[in-house]
């Protein structure tokens, strides 16, 4: 038994905008909710981190972009049960003065009493996918303008590995606050987890947290501020000369994207998250005095 679902919605924007947009998967958890991280693990090959509802997703997908033709090809590498196999295809046209986007999928299920779920989970994710596509392309403003992006470099004696260890060993994500907090770790998964802060016993926020042994930790929050679409960043760590380490800490944030970004918000988001980095870099400096 297959599988074959085929969805489309209609937007404004030109066709490679939207053809870019698909393309870069490893930029849409900048502006995708739902999506944690993605990388490349391989030539032609993604890995995806995605969490809604309380749920985890991973998986490997390969792709072919082809940019004349206006396509995307797809395939899931080593899909999860219930499903066999899974690929699709995106599609760009003009039409209208826009683009009409389509995307087709093709599963075959292991079991086919599980066609009617896998059915209706497309069917539910799909179009709300291709509606947040359509939203991202249409900002007049540009996605960029809506971007706040700071980093900053602090140097350590050890080896990127020990220092990785103690990223993960440390508190470091509640130095992101002015006040004290507390974190708890739940772990979701291999090199996953889900951190709570707590000041004085009272939640403060929740971010999903993704170690990369060898070389650091990625994060993203879950409960986003007023005025915020999504924040991220990651804690990068790269050997440097003399027995010393460079970690790289990077912080972005993409303010509301339904209206434009007054220059006194963007002014004020760039002092915030540069003050978090500084009490980011603190903290750290004394995790390597305590923990050399």
């Amino acid at each position: 038994m297959v599988i074959l679902t085929t969805h489309s919605i209609t937007a404004s924007a030109a066709p490679d905008v939207l053809l870019d947009l698909v393309a870069d998967a490893e930029g849409a958890p900048r502006y995708a909710p739902s999506h944690m991280h993605a990388e490349c693990t391989g030539p032609g090959i993604v890995r995806r981190w995605a969490y809604a509802g309380e749920q985890l997703r991973s998986w490997e997908f390969r792709r072919v972009v082809d940019r004349a033709g206006r396509t995307i090809t797809f395939e899931h590498v080593a899909p999860a049960p219930p499903v066999l196999s899974q690929r699709g295809q995106w599609s760009f046209r003009p039409s209208g003065g826009g683009t009409s986007v389509e995307v087709t999928h093709t599963i075959e299920p292991a079991d086919p009493s599980a066609a009617a779920g896998l059915r209706a989970g497309l069917d539910r994710n799909v179009p709300a996918q291709l509606a947040m596509y359509k939203e991202v392309a249409e900002i007049r403003t540009g996605l960029a303008a809506h971007y706040v992006t700071r980093t900053e470099t602090v140097t350590l004696p050890g080896t990127v590995e020990g220092v990785v260890d103690r990223l993960l060993e440390g508190d470091l994500g509640a130095a992101w606050y002015p006040r004290r907090a507390s974190t708890e770790v739940t772990p979701l998964a291999p090199d996953v987890s889900l951190a709570r802060l707590t000041v004085a016993g009272r939640p403060l926020a929740r971010y999903f947290r993704l170690a990369r042994p060898g070389e650091g930790v990625r994060y993203k929050r879950l409960d986003t501020r007023e005025g915020v679409r999504c924040e991220l960043g990651s804690w990068i760590v790269r050997p440097s000369v003399g027995g010393m380490v460079d970690v790289v800490l990077e912080h972005h944030v993409t303010l509301d994207l339904d209206r434009p970004v007054l220059p006194s918000t963007y002014e004020r988001e760039c002092a915030a998250v540069t003050a978090g980095l500084h009490r980011i870099a603190g903290a750290l400096a004394e995790i390597a005095v305590s923990k050399p």
